[in-house]
C-alpha cells in the first residue's frame, strides 16, 4: 500500500517473486493450476477499489498449460522433486491468460488505486516477493474539484472547450454542453499545451444519472470547424470500461468510480486487453486533447498527468550494460556460462559499494557512439527508453541496452598476444557545442570478470609484452559532424580461443579524472566519476572469440570437455580422447585424438559439420576403456563439429578398470579383530574376494 507520491506518478514497476512448487501427487499434481493473481481492493472494506473498470482481476498460471500460457517454461508442480524459481513480472505488460502475446497494462490501476493486491495459490510457496517502482514527475492539469458532485460549489478550473469542440458537440447531439458536476447534459474540455509527450493518464470521478445506458467517453482532435482531424477514441461505458447500470438507479444512491485510462494504452473493451491505441503521439502532432462523457453521467473532476519523455533537446542520460554484482539488488551476477562472478562498474548507484559505474547525464543531445542512443537513469531499474533495465541480477541477465551500435565487431580481431586496433562510430550534433571528445576502452583480456589488471604474454616473435585491460586511455578525437567511422590506436591484446570477453566503450567530452580512477593501480577499470559525465555514451559488449584465426569456410571445430575418474570425480590426466568419423562406407575410421592434462581437460580439433563418437583409453590401464556415452562406436554418442566454435562442456567418468587375473593381489587390512572377521574384503581395485585369515600379528 501508500504506492503514490506526490506530483509523481508510476511509471515502471517490476515485481520479483521467488516461489518453489511443495506439493505433488502423481495422479493430481496440484501445483499444474497454480496462478499469480493481481486486484485492487479497497484497504478497509476489501471491496473493488473505486476508479477500477471491470478488468479489475488479473491472473496468470505459474507453470505452463497446453494453451502455451505460463510465467514459467516448464509444467510447474508436475514433478517429485520441489522446485524452485523466480519469477519476473513488468506491471506494464501483464499477460493475458488466453496468450497470443497479448498484454495488459497495469500501471494506471496502480496510480488510480495506490496499493497492489498479490496472491499466489495454492500449493506454491513463496520466498520473498519484492516490488520495484519508477516515478516520474508528471505536469497536471484540472478540470473540476474533489468536491463529490457538489453543483452548488464553484470550481476553480470549469471545463473549457475550444471552439471547434463546441461546434462538434452541438453538431451531433442534442443534449446541452455543460460543466462538471451537473447531472445531465454533455462535457467538454480542451487540454492544450501538449508537447514532448510520451505518457500521460486521464482521471475522471463520474457518477451515472438518469439513463446512461448509451454514454461514451471520446477522445479525439477537432478543427475550428468541428471536423475531426484525426481518428478519435471512444469506448461505451456501460459494455466496455465500467460497467455502468443498463438502466436507470437510485439518484440518491448512484456506484461512483474514478476511471483512470493511459493515454498509451488504451483498451477497445475488457475482454480483449489491448493495448490497441497510442495517443501520444497524435497529442504532440497537435499539441491538445479534447475530452467528450456524456449526456447521461456526472463528471466530478479530471486531471491529465502529461509524462514528458526525452527528445533531441531534452536530457538523455545514458549508462552501461555490463553485469555487475554491486547492484541495488545485492545479488551476485555470473558469467561466462556462470563460471566467473562479474564485478564490472556499471550500477551508477549502489547501496551496496562505493564503486560508480558510468553516467551520462546529456543535458542536450552533442554526441554518442553509433547512430542511436537509448535513455536511462540506471542500470538496473526503470525507467529506460528499451522499457526494460539494462541489467537484471535477479535473472543474471545483462547486454540488454538495444542502442549499442558503435562499436564496428567485425574489425574485432583479438590476437592470443599481440597488437590490434579495431572501428567504430561516432554521432556528432551538427550544432552541438562540444569539438573534443575522448575514447576509452576496456577488455577483460584474462576473463576474471573485471577491467583492473595488468599482466604479461609472449607475442609471435616469444617476446614479453605487457597487456593492460585499460586498452585505450583518454584517445582523443574531434568529429567533424553526423555519423563519422574512426579507427582506435593500436593496443596490446590477449585472448583465448573460443571464448568470451566482455568490452566497454566510452565516449565522453573531458578526460577520465582521477576518481574514476582506481586508487590502488592509478588506471581506469571502468568506473566512472562520482558526479557523472556531462555528455557522451558507454556501450557494452560480450564479444565472442573465434576459435581459430580467419574462420571461415572449411574452417575446423572444437571439442572441448574434462575426463574424470567415475567413483570420486577426480580429473584423469593423459587419457587419450580419440574420435572417430564415418567414411563414405558406413565404417567408423579414426579423425584424430589428443591426451588430456593434469586438470583432465582436453580440445580436440576437428574438420566442422561433422558428427563424431569419441573413445577413452589410458595407457597405463587404471581405468576402463569406454565411449562417450555408448558401450561400442557405433552407439556411442555424437558429438556435432561446427566450425570456429567449440562444443563444450563434455564430461567423461571412466570407471575403474578390474584387477588383473592373478592369483595374488595387494591389499592392506587395518585394526582388525580376528574374534570377528567377515568371509569377503572388498579390495581397494574393485571386486569381492575369498580371505581365508590364517594368522595374527599384533605387530604388523
Amino acid at each position: 500500500a501508500g504506492l503514490t507520491a506526490p506530483d509523481n506518478v508510476i511509471c515502471g514497476a517490476e515485481l520479483f517473486i521467488s516461489l518453489r512448487a511443495n506439493y505433488y501427487e502423481a495422479s493430481n499434481p496440484n501445483g499444474l493450476g497454480d496462478t499469480i493473481g493481481f486486484a485492487f481492493s479497497d484497504a478497509d472494506s476489501g471491496q473493488q477499489a473505486l476508479g477500477m473498470d471491470l478488468i479489475g482481476v488479473f491472473q496468470y498460471p505459474i507453470g505452463e498449460q497446453p494453451t502455451g500460457s505460463g510465467f514459467l517454461p516448464y509444467i510447474w508442480g508436475n514433478t517429485n522433486n520441489p522446485q524452485t524459481a523466480t519469477v519476473t513480472i513488468d506491471l506494464a505488460q501483464f499477460p493475458h491468460w488466453q496468450g497470443n502475446g497479448k498484454t495488459v497494462n497495469l500501471l494506471p490501476r496502480l496510480n488510480a488505486a495506490g496499493l497492489l493486491d498479490l496472491w499466489v495459490q495454492d500449493d506454491t510457496g513463496v520466498d520473498y516477493a519484492s516490488l520495484h517502482l519508477d516515478y516520474c514527475a508528471a505536469t497536471r492539469s484540472e478540470v473540476g474539484e474533489f468536491n463529490y458532485f457538489d453543483d452548488t460549489i464553484t470550481d476553480t478550473n470549469p471545463a473549457t472547450p475550444s471552439a471547434g469542440l463546441s461546434t462538434y458537440v452541438t453538431g451531433t447531439t442534442t443534449a446541452p454542453i455543460v460543466g462538471v458536476d451537473a447531472p445531465e447534459g454533455v462535457l467538454a474540455h480542451t487540454f492544450t499545451g501538449l508537447t514532448n509527450v510520451c505518457g500521460g493518464l486521464l482521471t475522471m470521478r463520474l457518477r451515472p444519472s438518469g439513463n446512461p445506458v448509451n454514454d461514451t467517453i471520446k477522445l479525439g482532435w477537432f478543427d475550428v470547424n468541428g471536423q475531426p482531424l484525426a481518428p478519435a477514441w471512444s469506448s461505451q461505458l456501460s459494455s466496455q470500461i465500467l460497467g455502468w447500470p443498463q438502466t436507470a438507479v437510485d439518484p440518491l444512491e448512484p456506484p461512483e468510480y474514478i476511471l483512470t485510462l493511459d493515454l498509451a494504452n488504451l483498451h477497445s473493451s475488457p475482454n480483449e486487453n489491448g493495448p490497441f491505441t497510442d495517443l501520444t503521439d497524435t497529442m504532440n502532432q497537435y499539441g491538445y486533447l479534447d475530452v467528450i462523457v456524456g449526456d447521461h453521467t456526472s463528471v466530478d473532476f479530471i486531471w491529465l498527468d502529461v509524462v514528458h519523455c526525452c527528445d533531441f533537446d531534452s536530457a538523455i542520460p545514458d549508462v552501461g550494460d555490463a553485469p555487475d554484482s554491486s547492484n541495488n539488488a545485492g545479488l551476485p551476477m555470473l558469467t561466462y556460462s556462470n563460471t566467473v562472478t562479474a564485478t564490472f562498474p556499471t550500477v551508477f548507484i549502489d547501496p551496496n559499494s562505493t564503486l560508480y559505474g558510468m553516467y551520462h547525464n546529456n543535458f542536450s543531445a552533442e554526441a554518442w557512439l553509433g547512430t542511436d542512443i537509448s535513455g536511462e537513469n540506471e542500470a538496473d531499474f526503470l525507467p529506460d527508453d528499451d522499457g526494460i533495465p539494462n541489467i537484471s541480477a535477479w535473472d543474471n541477465v545483462a547486454d540488454r541496452d538495444g542502442a549499442d551500435d558503435g562499436v564496428l565487431l567485425a574489425t574485432i580481431d583479438l590476437p592470443t598476444c599481440g597488437t590490434t586496433s579495431f572501428d567504430f562510430n561516432v554521432y556528432k550534433n551538427p550544432a552541438g557545442s562540444v569539438g573534443t571528445w575522448y575514447l576509452n576502452v576496456w577488455f577483460d583480456f584474462n576473463r576474471d570478470g573485471d577491467w583492473d589488471d595488468l599482466f604479461t604474454c609472449l607475442d609471435d616473435s616469444n617476446q614479453t609484452v605487457t597487456v593492460y585491460e585499460w586498452a585505450v586511455a583518454d584517445h582523443v578525437i574531434v568529429p567533424s559532424g553526423g555519423l563519422e567511422k574512426f579507427t582506435t590506436p593500436s593496443f596490446t591484446a590477449a585472448s583465448e580461443a573460443g571464448t568470451q570477453q566482455w568490452l566497454r566503450v566510452t565516449l565522453s567530452s573531458i578526460a577520465l579524472p582521477p576518481n574514476a580512477l582506481n586508487p590502488t593501480t592509478e588506471l581506469g577499470d571502468g568506473r566512472g566519476p562520482i558526479e557523472g559525465f556531462e555528455f557522451g555514451e558507454t556501450e557494452d559488449y560480450l564479444i565472442d572469440i573465434p576459435a581459430v584465426a580467419g574462420c571461415g569456410v572449411g574452417a575446423d571445430g572444437f571439442v572441448t570437455g574434462t575426463v574424470t575418474d567415475s567413483d570420486s570425480g577426480s580429473p584423469l590426466a593423459n587419457v587419450n580422447v580419440a574420435a572417430f568419423r564415418q567414411d563414405n562406407g558406413g565404417n567408423w575410421i579414426p579423425a584424430g585424438g589428443v591426451n588430456t592434462n593434469s586438470s583432465g581437460q582436453y580440445t580436440l580439433t576437428l574438420p566442422a559439420d561433422t558428427i563424431y563418437h569419441l573413445y577413452l583409453t589410458q595407457p597405463h590401464g587404471t581405468h576402463q576403456p569406454q565411449f562417450y556415452n555408448g558401450t561400442t562406436i557405433e552407439n556411442a554418442g555424437g558429438v556435432y563439429v561446427s566450425a570456429c566454435s567449440a562444443t563444450s562442456g563434455l564430461t567423461h567418468g571412466m570407471q575403474a578398470a578390474p584387477p588383473p587375473a592373478s592369483d595374488y593381489f595387494d591389499f592392506r587390512v587395518s585394526s582388525i579383530s580376528h574374534a570377528n572377521v567377515d568371509n569377503f574384503w572388498r579390495v581397494s581395485t574393485g571386486g569381492n574376494f575369498n580371505i581365508r585369515l590364517v594368522g595374527h600379528h599384533t605387530e604388523s
